[in-house]
């Protein structure tokens, strides 16, 4: 049996050639739509998911979400590439598979492609087989040509998809055409990542936030109230009253009103409307808000702005401590004339006050870093600008120093600003050189003719041909302000700035009172003198003289008429006290026109001088003036005897008081003895009838009430005597004083008046007094002593007895008065018989002359 191999016939090979092409064909075309209508599809899906939030005033899609969005974009778009193209591009089928499709498709072939499709190739043998494969072979060739390969497809569901791609693909071109800046805008945003945005029917933008100040304003330190966002950030001091603007473009559509949308530190969130300010004019309309939570903010806010379609942020407003002063010490050096020790670092109290041209020195401390301090001396017209900066030292290690201008108020040259971020260049204020500086164990150096410290200011010259002090500090939130004799209260207003541009809200006020030295005070009497005196009189002064930091010299002035003052040196005693005389006739031997005339008048101060050195002379203090009539011995007697007088009569009425004191003090120990009815000085009471114990009460009241009456009177009469004694002793006193005493009067005034009246008041009344007010206890107790009663009936007898030989001794001593003025009468008139006559022997001799 001969072997045969059968191969595929040409024509047939061509059909399956023809239908597996078509295959990839419709695999490519049916990927491809379906690609093109995800990329349309996600199109317009990322066109609504990121414009139409902003349509309702909502951001655009942030970058990071339009990353994820275009990164699934591709993930998908690759996945439909592999799933429906490649990956089925790239399967290769075999021809038994393209004949197996097409008897399935065409029945007319009855399994021939498939028989000679699998019989091609074969070695088998056998005239039967081989005439079998020939008759299958012929068989399917005779059906090729009858084959539509477009039948074995679904011609219909790829028309739906290049129907449903091209729809999307033209929808998406439409749009491109027809809103080109849109098309090109969602492509830049989707596509390109890019941030572009979305154009709006209405633009707002962040003009800032405004500092609503009471008192600091932003010039002083020449800034705007006004804080521009940098970054999205802005920072404010705590507590600050805050004002966000807004404007929108008038050449859109302004929107109604502005949201904001806030969430504060602490996680609470709000919104709250702007309010529209003003009317639309020009190319802006503003918008402010200033409430709460801005109004006093304490905390750090994030927040966003929504206005129409437009919506900004986030933005963020950071809320920090604002500067303040959190030390405040002085130093300072009392004036010589003072004699008080230096003071350093003492604590500033409010209210507090320091000597006139005391030098002081302010520390200052902040709480954090400052750029800069404004200092404005209103008492002193002046105001001062520190400007905290750095100096490189020679090893080029940086050193912190205040850089400080002053100038008057009146210059009017504003807030200086010498801009400096870093180190500064100084050079000295005559040479012109610059400033080498170097740190020590003894401190910062600075070269000038040889190393000094630099623990003071120092003079230097800046760069705009300005001049200014610098000064040393430790840190940059210190520094210091210096005044030299101070001549009035200081008053300082001080504001900050610190390095975050939060100015103080308030300025601090930091107040010295200037304590000007006043006079010395002087407290001094006459001590037994009156207002009349005779030429020979020693006038004691007794008293204090004080000052705050100390006597220099202190005397009597004395001025007589139409004389130029006469002074007299003072010695104190224990630095403060006067216990001194002038004695006229010891000062007359010593200075013979002091000679003190009857019938003029002298004029007694005392005065002093401090030990103030500063400018002009020292403080002069005088007490007040005591004038003094001069007057001769004879007419003072006369003035004393009419006083004494005046005494005598005063007495006669405290012994008279006594006396009815006495009487009813005896009827109440009458009464407690039941010698005596109780009677009352009331006619009513007499005439009204009473019960005996009605009766009984009423004489216990009548009773205390003479007790408490007679406690009174002797209380009464006891000072008005001690008064009576000590203006006798006064008499005293001036009779010794002005020298016109004989010693039989000053005894019987001392012995006979002065002595017995101390000894009642102190003694005799004192035992008076003691004995009423037990008696008075005893009647309110209901308790009645009649022992008790009749000792006080008795001291007062004692009392009245002593009192009355008193009088007797003034009767006495009155009359004895009256013969000495007899005398003197006499005297007196024998001294005019005697001119008389010399006046007559006179005009006799001049009559025989002519």
């Amino acid at each position: 049996m001969a072997e045969s191999s059968h191969q595929t016939p040409d024509r047939i090979a061509q059909l399956l050639d023809r239908v597996r092409g078509r295959i990839k064909r419709y695999v490519w075309i049916e990927g491809l739509c379906i690609a093109i209508a995800w990329l349309c599809a996600t199109f317009w899906i990322a066109y609504l998911i990121d414009y139409l939030p902003v349509l309702a005033g909502a951001n655009e899609l942030s970058a990071g979400i339009r990353f994820v969005l275009l990164a699934a974009i591709a993930i998908v778009l690759g996945l439909i590439l592999y799933r429906w193209v490649f990956r089925r591009v790239s399967v290769r089928f075999s021809d038994r598979s393209i004949a197996l499709l097409l008897e399935k498709h065409f029945e007319q072939f009855g399994d021939t492609l498939i028989t000679t499709v699998d019989t091609s190739g074969s070695n088998e043998t056998g005239d039967l087989h081989s005439e079998m494969m020939v008759h299958a072979t012929e068989d399917a060739l005779s059906h090729v040509e009858d084959v539509a390969v477009e039948q074995v497809f679904n011609q219909k569901a790829l028309l739906y998809k290049m129907a449903g791609a091209a729809a999307l693909l033209l929808s998406v071109i439409a749009f491109s055409l027809a809103s080109p800046a849109d098309a090109k805008t969602l492509a830049k945003r989707i596509y390109l990542l890019q941030d572009d945005k979305w154009p709006r029917q209405s633009l707002i933008e962040i003009v800032g936030v405004e500092i609503i100040r009471e008192s600091t304003p932003a010039e002083t330190f020449g800034l705007s109230n006004t804080k521009v966002f940098e970054n999205g950030r802005v920072v404010v001091g705590q507590g600050a009253d805050i004002r966000l603007i807004v404007r929108a473009d008038a050449n859109k559509v302004v929107p109604k009103t502005c949201t904001v949308y806030y969430e504060l530190a602490d996680g609470t969130r709000g919104q709250r409307n702007m309010r529209k300010e003003g009317q639309l004019g020009g190319d802006y309309q503003t918008f402010a808000f200033s409430d709460k939570p801005l109004r006093g903010i304490l905390e750090s806010i994030e927040f966003e702005v929504v206005g129409n379609d437009h919506r900004i942020g986030t933005y963020q407003i950071d809320v920090v401590n604002p500067p303040t002063l959190s030390e405040i010490a002085l130093n300072y050096s009392y004036p010589k004339y003072t004699g008080m020790d230096d003071r350093v670092d003492e604590a500033w109290l409010k209210g507090m006050s320091l000597a006139s041209g005391s030098d002081v020195t302010f520390n200052l401390t902040a709480n954090k870093p400052l750029d800069r301090a404004f200092i404005e001396n209103t008492d002193l017209g002046m105001q001062t600008d520190m400007y905290f900066t750095t100096v490189q030292a020679v090893d080029e290690t940086k050193i912190p120093v205040v850089l400080i201008v002053q100038r008057l108020i009146i210059d009017e040259a504003g807030a200086l600003d010498l801009q400096l971020p870093g180190p500064v260049t100084l050079r000295h204020e005559k040479s012109g050189n610059e400033i080498q500086w170097q740190k020590t164990s003894n401190g910062v150096q600075y070269k000038d003719e040889d190393w000094a410290n630099a623990d003071g200011r120092i003079a230097v010259a800046l760069g705009d041909d300005r001049l200014a002090s610098c000064h040393v500090v430790e840190s940059q939130d210190e520094f210091h302000y210096m005044i030299a004799g101070m001549q009035r209260d200081i008053n300082l207003q001080i504001s900050l700035l610190d390095r975050d541009g939060i100015i103080t809200e308030n300025p601090h006020v930091v107040t010295v009172a200037a304590t000007n030295d006043l006079p010395p005070s002087i407290d001094v009497a006459l001590d037994g003198i009156g207002t009349a005196i005779t030429p020979d009189v020693n006038i004691p002064v007794i008293g204090e003289v004080t000052d705050d930091y100390g006597i220099s010299d202190t005397w009597f002035q004395v001025q007589l008429t139409e004389r130029d003052p006469y002074t007299f040196p003072i010695e104190l005693t224990q630095g403060t006290e006067v216990d001194s005389n002038l004695d006229f006739r010891a000062e007359r031997a010593n200075l013979e026109e002091l000679e003190l005339k009857p019938g003029e008048k002298l004029i007694l101060s005392v005065q002093s001088v401090d030990q103030y050195d500063l400018a002009g002379d020292p403080n002069l203090g005088e007490s007040s003036q005591f004038t003094l009539d001069i007057v001769t011995p004879d007419q003072l007697l006369a003035v004393l005897e009419r006083r004494e007088l005046g005494l005598r009569q005063r007495f006669e009425l405290i012994l008279g008081e006594v006396q009815l004191m006495k009487a009813s003090l005896a009827t109440v120990s009458n009464q407690l003895a039941g010698v005596a009815p109780v009677t009352s000085d009331d006619p009513e009471d007499q005439a009204e009838e009473l019960s005996e114990e009605e009766q009984q009460e009423r004489d216990a009241s009548l009773r205390l009430l003479r007790v408490q009456r007679a406690l009174v009177q002797s209380e009464k009469s006891n000072a008005e005597s001690m008064g009576i004694a000590v203006a006798f002793e006064d008499i005293r006193a001036e009779i010794i004083n002005n020298r016109v005493d004989t010693e039989d009067r000053k005894i019987r005034l001392q012995d006979q008046i002065i002595a017995p009246l101390y000894a009642i008041c102190e003694t005799d009344f004192i035992e008076l007094d003691r004995l009423l007010k037990e008696l008075e206890k005893s009647l309110i107790s209901g308790q009645e002593s009649t022992d008790l009663a009749v000792q006080v009936d008795a001291q007062a007898e004692t009392v009245l007895l002593k009192l009355d030989e008193v009088l007797q001794r003034m009767l006495e001593l009155e009359t004895y008065n009256e013969l000495i003025e007899l005398v003197r009468d006499l005297i007196g008139e024998q001294d005019d018989l005697l001119e008389k006559t010399k006046e007559e022997r006179k005009q006799q001799v001049l009559d025989l002359l002519k």
